[in-house]
């Protein structure tokens, strides 16, 4: 029995390898041509614009409608930089939703039958979700580490971002059939909780919109674990294990410790999903059985 099992592992291993191989061999790493590289740009310079527009906007709004003088100024910035992300997470969720549900489907990668076979191509298809994703990211990470104080797991989970995406935007094996759903579906999880962390900025807000703070609280609950969670659960170790031999197949030199990168990354994402899933659902758990222990002292 083990023997065979053995057998089934080098059999699967050798034929994965030549796979790759045979695909690495029919066209280089990175684009050539400048046209990709030049479509690329003008999404991240719009996206990047776009933030920032939204962020200067919101700024503005609330120091003149909202803060008083007794508001911090970190609290302004941190509440206009969640603003922000929750319009771009809105954004590129339902264009990712779109892409995922409509135009997939109509493509005939999205019948084959070997995932290698999804790796390549799909550029003009779906080279908005990777180029947005970095746009978002240039904004993102100067803005979040001098302005909302973020942690060093986000500035690392930007930096597996930028990776994934940098691979989706300029390379001939982008991974790009699989982005409508890690960068665009995937995000519509992030919007319920950009409103949360408002809340928590605004508790006295909180307490003035109780509906809208405990459906935004329920639905970053449901939308996490079934979209980040159930859903990823069958794509998101098949998209390791492929970027894995793309790795062992990648001749030697800059382009390989790339994708290595890329590689140990997308291991990282992968394992916070799941580490951050096991805090919703206990932190979920501490919220029901308080409700429940309530309850039961009223009555």
């Amino acid at each position: 029995m083990g023997s065979v099992l053995v057998n089934d592992v080098v059999s699967e291993w050798n034929r994965l390898t030549a796979e790759f191989q045979d695909l690495q061999s029919e066209s280089p790493f990175w684009f050539e041509s400048s046209r990709e590289y030049r479509k690329v740009f003008r999404v991240v310079v719009a996206t990047a614009m776009f933030c920032t527009s939204v962020w200067l906007s919101s700024l503005f709004i609330y120091g003149r409608y909202i803060q008083t003088k007794e508001t911090p100024i970190g609290k302004r910035t941190k509440t206009c930089y969640q603003l922000t992300n929750l319009c771009f997470n809105l954004s590129i969720g339902l264009i990712g939703a779109y892409q995922y549900y409509w135009v997939l489907p109509t493509l005939p990668a999205y019948n084959a039958t070997n995932s290698v076979d999804q790796i390549p191509h799909l550029f003009d298809e779906f080279y908005l979700m990777p180029a947005m994703q970095l746009g978002y990211q240039a904004w993102s990470i100067p803005i979040g580490t001098l302005y909302a104080n973020e942690s060093k797991e986000m500035i690392l989970h930007h930096c597996g971002v930028i990776f994934a995406a940098s691979c989706g935007a300029f390379s001939h094996f982008g991974f790009r059939y699989w982005l409508p759903f890690f960068f665009g579906l995937f995000e519509l999880s992030s919007v319920p909780l950009a409103i949360i962390n408002m809340f928590k900025e605004h508790p006295d807000a909180a307490k003035r919109h109780p509906i809208l703070n405990h459906v935004s609280r329920v639905s970053f609950v449901v939308m996490f674990l079934y979209i980040r969670v159930w859903m990823w659960l069958p794509v998101g170790p098949l998209y390791m294990r492929n970027n894995l031999f793309l790795f062992l197949t990648t001749d030697f030199g800059a382009t390989k410790m790339f994708v290595l990168l890329q590689f140990l990354f997308g291991v990282y994402l992968g394992s916070l999903q799941l580490y951050w899933a096991g805090k919703v659902v206990n932190l979920s758990y501490q919220a029901v059985a308080g409700a429940l222990g309530g309850k039961k002292k009223k009555a």
